[in-house]
């Protein structure tokens, strides 16, 4: 009775040796790829010395996320525009990506197409993200998107252009 069981439990290890590895590639090759830009901004940490004129600032402008969110542009004549978030309470949504997209964000469940990812948010920590150049010239949405659950949390409109204009304070 000895032998049989062995038999049969050297061919179950065999094909345990087989069928794990297979499994293991065929997940590795189903995952999603995360979304990311061509122009994502590089993390830079000590910038608020370089936007020193505040354009815009709202505690209320996320709904019921508690985030100040302040517009920020430099004093020099090439404007440059960064955009400030700091949560006042920790944020309940895993993996935070803050995106930035000119026009409207199309149907708020996912990110529209040539979205600048801006960085990440989380915790308590003030975070300033500088915009891209295409903010400047025209009016766009902020995103947060959730990489966890591959959705779009919320979005506002930042009417950039018109805070340059000096239209909205």
């Amino acid at each position: 009775m000895i032998h049989p069981l062995r038999k049969r439990h050297r061919r179950m290890t065999l094909a345990i040796a087989i069928i794990v590895p297979v499994l293991f590639v065929a997940g590795l090759l189903s995952r999603q790829t995360v979304p990311a830009t061509e122009n994502a901004a590089a993390f830079q940490s000590n910038l608020s010395h370089e936007f020193s004129n505040e354009l815009f600032s709202d505690k209320t402008l996320w709904g019921e996320l508690d985030i100040r969110t302040r517009v920020l542009s430099t004093g020099q004549d090439s404007v440059r525009l960064a955009l400030e978030l700091t949560p006042h309470t920790p944020l309940k949504i895993a993996d935070v990506l803050v995106y930035w997209h000119s026009g409207n964000n199309g149907d708020g469940k996912t990110l529209p197409g040539g979205a600048f990812l801006l960085g990440t948010l989380s915790g308590l920590h003030q975070r300033l993200f500088p915009l891209p150049e295409p903010a400047v010239q025209s009016d766009g949405v902020v995103m947060l998107y959730s990489l966890a659950h591959r959705k779009v949390i919320t979005s506002v409109d930042l009417k950039t252009n018109s805070l340059l204009a000096g239209g909205l304070q």
